[in-house]
């Protein structure tokens, strides 16, 4: 299993797995296929506005056709930009892209990615992608290559690593619902926050991760620093249904 570290700029390293290539696989074929059934569906909208339209009214068909067809051009990319590094096969697949040096995918990483798709999946059916996927060191095609990016699994073994710090609360309450904006990657930071404080008694690393918490959810607790990092990872785990150790 293939694995990537990124320091982050507090000098947290987070180590990443890399995306295996069944997945990657299995992920554009369940968006393939979602693709299909939208071009499908739009192809008989079309063909009843078509239908529906008076006569001398068909000049406009020609942009009917294309309001329908472009979200199939920029599928991947609005998904990927919009849904945080995942289209819905990669959801559904539990995988996800991220940049390299650990800092938020931006607009410019995904059009990369997306405008490489030409070269790496569309030309020779994806055996460019394959091929570059498979014998690169972290699986990367051509266009994660060039936009600096990875593909990374988010299955159980994350999920494990994230609800080891929350605590049990039965009521199911979730206190923060900000938390939702929160990444998988910004979990870890904060479960490694807590793991400095507990083994070496590194409080600072709370207080760092206190104030960026705060900061980047708009929150102003009414509680210690201490409760109030604990209680996010505990609220995302409620959010998330991640099991409890």
């Amino acid at each position: 299993m293939n694995q990537y570290e990124i320091r982050t700029a507090q000098n947290v390293t987070i180590t990443l797995t890399i995306a295996n290539m069944g997945d990657r696989i299995l992920a554009a074929l369940i968006d393939i296929f979602i693709l299909i059934g939208y071009m499908l569906l739009s192809s008989y909208i079309y063909v009843k506005i078509e239908g529906d339209l008076p006569s001398g009214y068909y000049s406009y068909s020609f942009w009917v056709y294309l309001a329908l067809y472009l979200p199939v051009c920029f599928y991947s990319l609005g998904f990927e930009y919009f849904m945080n590094g995942q289209t819905p096969g990669k959801r559904l697949r539990k995988i996800k892209v991220v940049r390299m040096d650990g800092e938020s995918l931006s607009i410019g990483n995904c059009i990369i990615r997306w405008l490489f798709k030409l070269i790496d999946i569309w030309f020779d059916t994806g055996s460019v992608a394959i091929v570059t996927a498979t014998f690169s060191k972290l699986h990367q095609r051509l266009g994660d290559m060039l936009a600096g990016t990875i593909v990374i699994s988010i299955r159980e073994s994350h999920d494990a690593d994230i609800a080891y710090y929350a605590d049990h609360d039965e009521s199911g309450i979730v206190q923060f619902p900000q938390v939702e904006r929160l990444k998988v990657s910004d979990i870890e930071i904060v479960n490694e926050a807590l793991k400095l404080y507990f083994e070496r008694d590194k409080f600072e690393y709370i207080l760092l991760a206190s104030a960026q918490l705060k900061r980047a959810l708009e929150i102003t607790p009414e509680m210690d620093d201490f409760s109030f990092v604990k209680r996010i990872v505990t609220d995302y785990n409620l959010l998330h249904k991640v099991p409890l150790l």
